[in-house]
């Protein structure tokens, strides 16, 4: 309990794959099929995380069947 998740070795620290709010939907998607990433920080326009888009997330949208538009921003997809 006196190390951090870091010194651990628990997580992943360097190259983090992000995403901003009006990233497109279908590209969040190919990052978790390309980065094989479960979850994507979602970033403002200052480089702070504002959200997260996971893929619980998007197999939520599968079982709701509102997969009509995969243009939609991320941004309008968490707002479903």
């Amino acid at each position: 309990m006196n190390k951090t998740p870091k010194e651990l070795g628990i997580g992943s620290f360097d190259n983090i794959c992000t995403i901003s709010k009006d990233t497109p939907l279908i590209e969040a998607l190919k990052y978790f099929l390309e980065k094989r990433v479960s979850a994507l920080p979602l970033l403002d326009a200052e480089g702070k995380v504002v959200d997260i888009y996971a893929k619980f997330d998007a197999i939520n949208l599968c079982a709701e069947k509102s997969y009509d538009n995969l243009d939609v921003t991320v941004h309008e997809a968490l707002q479903h």
